[in-house]
């Protein structure tokens, strides 16, 4: 049982969100509609929670930090989705507010590692903020599971798994109790170490050892510092002390604010970062212009090129465009009889790499923000597939042939890797890892087949890491 103060409460989660509402808390995959042999899937971001308390309701609200759109094209001959275009938009004041009322049983859940999920009780109600995110995916995947809150101290005792508490309205003071198998009366005071409570305090919990047998024993109660994280930010609230009541079978305990909370006062929103439309996309040689879209808009902007491009850029019109560079002239030789089922070229007529990227750059305030441009020379011979290595992706070529009915392995050592653009790394086995610091959003790589440099035998991935999971990613490519 707890007597909390809403003012109180509020001013806690106001400083919570101040340093936090930012910080990325979940990413949610989802499909969306194919269509015409197109594959799209989008990432949503979203910010820390945290808790309004208000005169009948309870809100709990949650920052939509960015939108990414994924779309893909399965590759001829397999069934690996061919990542072709990723466009992101970052938002400054989209909010997913969810209202309860204030009486209503709640259900959290709280897993081992104190990740903490509040349920929706029937009734709650679910708005939005801003736009240009699918709403309606959100709020069927909020009544499905809930929405993610602060973790939790880690339990160990019954406040593992499903718990259901209840706030009882008292203006502006309420109680909050998570019933137990029988409720003693609680003591006429409240005592810590022996000496009556004076001056203020932070709030105070109430423990009965009907719920918590390990108090008989001498033992604190296993959960105290999980329970605060039902309805207070644990990263500010500190225990101080706590007594057991035999009499009553109640343990009082007092929480007070810790710096933590002092040193938020100043906290302020950071810049909503920039961002070029599209992020990445795949064009061919002489396809026709690119419309680039710079967010936030910036009056004069100027695009750039990142390092040396075979495009070209221009303004028309006060708008921004890329011109994908020209095709091959002369063209590559295809010949189709070699190992493979598809034509392959021959390495004497080939460039440096079959694919180009080309790296644009634009500037907003002291914020850079890029856009890749790729453009396949001519067609790819092989294909991969992917594994889980320790947790990371791990890729191995292959490449299919009219003499064999299954894929033919291409080994670690007659495989060469090229990174094309983005900072991640690949080890000689296949074994792919994001930059620690800074890591690009995608990696692209080049893999050649070099059993027999006659011919130019080559495969390339975009590698969406870390931005998706290492198991979306296998999904891809493995289909």
């Amino acid at each position: 049982m707890t007597i909390l103060s809403k003012p109180d409460l509020n001013e806690y989660w106001d400083h919570h969100a101040s340093r936090k509402r930012n910080t990325l808390s979940e990413k949610i995959i989802y499909d969306e509609e194919a269509d015409f042999g197109v594959y799209k899937f989008g990432a949503l971001d979203l910010g820390t929670a945290f808790m309004r308390f208000g005169e009948n309701q309870l809100l709990v609200v949650q920052r939509v930090l960015r939108y990414m759109g994924f779309r893909t094209r399965i590759r001829s001959g397999t069934i690996t989705q061919r990542i072709y275009e990723i466009n992101q938009a970052w938002y400054s004041d989209a909010d997913v507010v969810v209202m309860m009322t204030l009486s209503a049983p709640l259900k959290y859940t709280i897993d081992n590692e104190g990740s903490l999920t509040l349920r929706l009780p029937a009734g709650a109600t679910i708005h939005h903020n801003g736009s240009g995110y699918p709403k309606e995916m959100v709020d069927d995947l909020i009544q499905e599971r809930g929405i993610k809150l602060p973790s939790a101290v880690p339990p160990t005792g019954i406040l593992l798994g499903d718990t259901i508490g209840q706030f009882t309205d008292g203006d502006p003071l309420m109680l909050f109790q998570v019933p137990a198998p029988s409720t003693p009366s609680s003591p006429d005071t409240l005592s810590v170490n022996g000496e009556r409570l004076t001056g203020p305090v932070g709030f105070g919990i109430i423990y009965q050892d009907t719920a918590f047998p390990e108090l008989k024993q001498g033992h604190p109660p296993r959960d105290r510092d999980t329970a605060v994280s039902l309805f207070a930010p644990k990263e500010m609230i500190d225990f101080m002390n706590g007594a057991y009541y035999p009499a009553s079978g109640a343990y009082s305990a007092e929480f007070a604010l810790n710096s933590a909370f002092e040193a938020t006062d100043s906290a302020s929103e950071p810049a909503v970062p920039a961002s070029i439309y599209p992020l990445l996309k795949e064009v061919y040689a002489g396809a026709e212009k690119q419309a680039l879209t710079l967010e936030p808009a910036t009056p004069n902007s100027q695009f750039t090129f990142d390092g040396e491009a075979l495009g070209e850029l221009k303004q028309e019109s006060g708008s921004w465009f890329y011109y994908p560079p020209a095709p091959l002239d002369p063209a590559v030789i295809l010949e189709v009889n070699n190992k493979t089922n598809v034509p392959a070229a021959l390495s004497a007529t080939v460039p440096e790499y079959p694919l180009v990227a080309d790296v644009i750059k634009a500037q907003v305030g002291s914020q850079y923000a890029t856009s890749t441009f790729l453009t396949p020379l001519f067609g790819e011979t092989h294909f991969f597939k992917a594994s889980l290595s320790s947790g990371k992706v791990k890729l191995t070529l292959f490449y299919s042939s009219f003499e064999h009915d299954e894929p033919i392995e291409v080994s670690a050592e007659n495989t060469q890797w090229v990174r094309i653009t983005g900072n991640g790394n690949i080890d000689k086995s296949g074994v792919f890892t994001p930059a620690a610091d800074q890591p690009s959003p995608f990696t692209v790589w080049l893999a050649r087949d070099i059993e027999d440099d006659h011919y130019y035998y080559w495969a390339s991935v975009v590698l969406p890491l870390p931005i998706l999971e290492p198991a979306k990613v296998l999904q891809l490519i493995n289909g």
